[in-house]
């Protein structure tokens, strides 16, 4: 039979080898990785060291050879200390990760979060010299005693319920969709951090964290399968699962029909290649990056943008209203103008939008598409012919 420290060992090290594993698999992108993509790796990184100290406290525990006692001591000073570490980074992770600072960076709130760490870091060094938070007897066996500990992880729990909270917000009111699973790390980890204080001697709190990492790795790989690394919308292949299954919601609710009305926009950037070939692909590549942010930006809660193809992005939303589809089409427009007012690129960016609504009776997806393709050619004629009688009447008029 298995006893509780094997049990423990057996944990740690499984926990250990599956992040491990995580960073095996994302070292060739390394270099690549922006400030978010760090905060997650250091996530990872520092959760598999805790595992592998945990299972060092377990093995000295009770050990009588020289400088056992000091290692025990030691081991479970920094495994507390590097739990309320590891809360934080997680924390700052959440942020980035879901938008609620873009900072490439740690921000001001951000930063008085280390206080708490501090405060828990001075806990357990003051625990060397007087038991505030656990003791090592005679035999040295740990124990836990005082205050300090119930503090800790008063703090470590905050952090987590923060976290959730922050993350599920900016979630919620995000403009675009996301696969990142907001509560599996808190979840995993607060449970470890109930169950070991309930049951003594039982260490859960480093192999579940380990476990909700690899979860969340798995959701963040589907992520970037289905997302457009430029523009930051999703991919062609996402948007065609996204609304296949949307369309076929439509046709089998008549509830959903009576309600609201499944629309899309497709919008063209006019003379992007010109761009490509006046100022190069890089300023090409900034553009993308831009109509995204806008698109983005303007879309209502719960609706999709993707990038259809080159310079074609569409967003798919369901709106009450079909005079919702002017609104979002201004805010488009809007914010185009006031990004082309900054001067910061060396071009101007002009949209054509084709507008259309889904008719359940008569529309495939394929249709749907078909037809919003043609009303966007349709403005796109339109604008130019526009453009060109401006030309000529200036023409005329010099």
């Amino acid at each position: 039979m298995i006893n509780l420290k094997s049990a423990n060992f057996m944990g740690d090290g499984m926990g250990a080898l599956l992040l491990l594993m995580i960073i095996f698999s994302g070292r060739r992108n390394r270099k690549g990785r922006d400030f978010t993509q760090k905060m997650f790796f250091r996530c990872v990184g520092f959760t598999g060291i805790e595992c592998l100290i945990d299972i060092m406290s377990y093995a000295v525990d009770g050990a009588s050879f020289a400088g056992a006692r000091t290692l025990n001591d030691l081991s479970n000073t920094f495994l507390a200390i590097g739990l309320t570490l590891l809360c934080y980074l997680w924390t700052v992770y959440v942020r980035h990760k879901t938008g609620i600072t873009e900072k490439e960076g740690l921000d001001r709130t951000e930063k008085r979060l280390l206080l708490p760490v501090a405060a828990v870091a001075v806990i357990y060094i003051v625990n060397l010299f007087t038991p505030i938070v656990f003791i090592i007897n005679e035999q040295n066996q740990y124990t836990r005693s005082g205050w300090g500990f119930i503090a800790a992880m008063i703090v470590d729990s905050v952090f987590l319920l923060g976290s959730s909270f922050h993350g599920a917000a900016a979630m919620r009111n995000s403009r675009n969709y996301q696969f990142f699973p907001v509560f599996y790390f808190e979840i995993f980890t607060f449970s470890g951090v109930v169950l070991q204080m309930l049951f003594y001697g039982l260490s859960l709190i480093y192999s579940f964290s380990a476990i909700a990492l690899v979860g969340v790795y798995f959701e963040i790989q589907k992520e970037y399968s289905y997302v457009d690394p430029l523009s930051g919308a999703y991919n062609r292949q996402y948007m065609n699962v996204y609304l296949y299954a949307l369309c076929r919601e439509y046709q089998e609710s008549e509830s959903k029909r009576m309600n609201t009305t499944l629309a899309c926009l497709l919008l063209d950037v006019d003379g992007f290649k010109k761009i490509n070939d006046t100022y190069g692909h890089l300023a090409g590549d900034q553009a993308i990056q831009d109509i995204g942010g806008i698109l983005r930006a303007s879309a209502p809660e719960k609706a999709v943008c993707a990038r259809y193809g080159g310079d074609e992005f569409v967003m798919i939303l369901e709106v009450k209203d079909i005079h919702e589809l002017d609104e979002v089409t201004e805010r488009i427009q809007t914010r185009r103008r006031a990004l082309n007012a900054t001067g910061v690129n060396p071009y101007q960016l002009h949209f054509s939008i084709g507008r259309t609504e889904y008719n359940p009776e008569e529309d495939t997806p394929d249709i749907l598409l078909k037809r919003l393709d043609n009303l966007m050619y349709i403005e796109k004629r339109k604008r130019h012919a526009k453009r060109d009688a401006m030309e000529a009447g200036q023409k005329k008029d010099s």
